[in-house]
């Protein structure tokens, strides 16, 4: 159920990159690594948050889906991919609630979510990274 293909992903990060919901309740419910990570260094909670999936999301926080993971390219979190290119209040509230993650973490640009939330003016953002 973790097999791998040449770049590292999982069924459950196919799923999760699809936006399957169903067929990834059915790889967690049956054991899949929600941690497990591609040669990019990219989580199934990565890809979840590009869909912005609430329900995946919300499942593999459940599932104990590590929050603050950086992928090597950009050095992104899934909390700096909510914040900066899929903007969705729902997911960054469960990250940072849920998942208690880092708001502090930057990427490689030296951007944290914070400041690229104010980059795209997002005040509802804003007011829960600073709460």
């Amino acid at each position: 159920i973790n097999i791998q293909n040449q770049h590292g992903y999982t069924p459950l990060m196919i799923a999760c990159y699809r936006n399957s919901e169903d067929i990834a309740k059915i790889l967690i419910n049956h054991e899949a690594d929600v941690n497990k990570r591609n040669i990019y260094n990219e989580t199934a909670l990565m890809m979840a948050c590009q869909y912005r999936s609430h329900l995946l999301v919300k499942l593999l926080l459940e599932k104990g889906a590590e929050v603050d993971v950086q992928n090597d390219k950009r050095g992104e979190t899934a909390l700096i991919i909510i914040s900066n290119y899929y903007y969705s209040l729902d997911i960054l509230k469960l990250l940072v609630v849920q998942g208690k993650a880092n708001v502090n973490l930057v990427n490689k640009k030296g951007e944290s979510p914070l400041i690229l939330s104010c980059l795209t003016n997002n005040i509802e953002h804003i007011n829960i990274l600073v709460s």
